[in-house]
């Protein structure tokens, strides 16, 4: 079995340099066409996050037929044992909060991996910047504040997502999955913020009241990512 050689994240908003220490491949996997990261590493019950750094991937959303991936054997994940089935999240903790936020806000297939990361720091970026509004001292603040989160709402609007966030195994189980590596990776600052600073995003062609705020400043995002993204200051 081959050893793989320190890998890092390079280039763009993704770039943070990242140390790999050697570990054990379980092979190698030639991209085919059609096929995706998610896909791919979904048939060999591995981590994205760590098959991005042992492959030096820059963009986990441009990957090229032809290409070998190497899959890393020590990394492949086990399939969550527990249930994440809640009535009030009470027995959530920081991680799973970080991952039903995933989840809710950005489960669609077509909001980049790169995005969800995204919305995974924002919680964590919130916690930090102690703005009131924004929920604050703990994940579980920021997690539930009301209209923070939409996904958190209660209103009628968001019925079927809170429902689907409180069961989200039996609503997608494979979003759930890559919700939970999500949130563990960017937890554990494996996971670099592709943009830094950002606490408050919404659809591409919305134009919320807040983006007129002089507190508030537009981050630049690649041009796949599906919403705005900005940087919301103290007033």
């Amino acid at each position: 079995m081959r050893q793989n050689k320190t890998s890092r994240f390079l280039g763009g908003l993704a770039a943070i340099v990242l140390a790999l220490a050697p570990s054990v491949f379980a092979g190698n996997h030639v991209v085919s066409k059609g096929e995706n990261l998610t896909g791919i590493c979904r048939n060999y019950n591995a981590s994205i996050a760590d098959v991005v750094k042992a492959n030096e991937i820059e963009n986990p959303d441009l990957i090229k037929v032809g290409q070998r991936l190497e899959i890393p054997e020590d990394n492949v994940q086990a399939k969550p044992k527990k249930s994440y089935k809640t009535e009030d999240f009470s027995e959530d903790d920081d991680k799973t909060l970080i991952a039903r936020v995933v989840f809710g806000e950005a489960r669609d297939r077509k909001v980049p991996y790169l995005e969800k990361v995204a919305v995974a720091h924002s919680v964590l970026t919130r916690k930090d910047d102690k703005i009131p509004y924004n929920g604050e001292g703990t994940i579980r603040n920021v997690a539930q504040y009301p209209y923070g989160y939409s996904c958190f709402s209660k209103a009628k609007f968001n019925a079927d997502n809170l429902e689907a966030i409180k069961n989200p195994e039996a609503y997608d189980r494979e979003s759930w999955k890559t919700a939970l590596e999500i949130a563990d990776g960017v937890y554990e600052r494996r996971l670099p913020n592709p943009v830094p600073g950002a606490n408050l995003y919404d659809l591409r062609g919305c134009n919320p009241k807040w983006l007129k705020s002089s507190n508030v400043k537009r981050l630049s995002v690649p041009n796949n990512f599906k919403h705005i993204w900005c940087r919301e200051s103290k007033g």
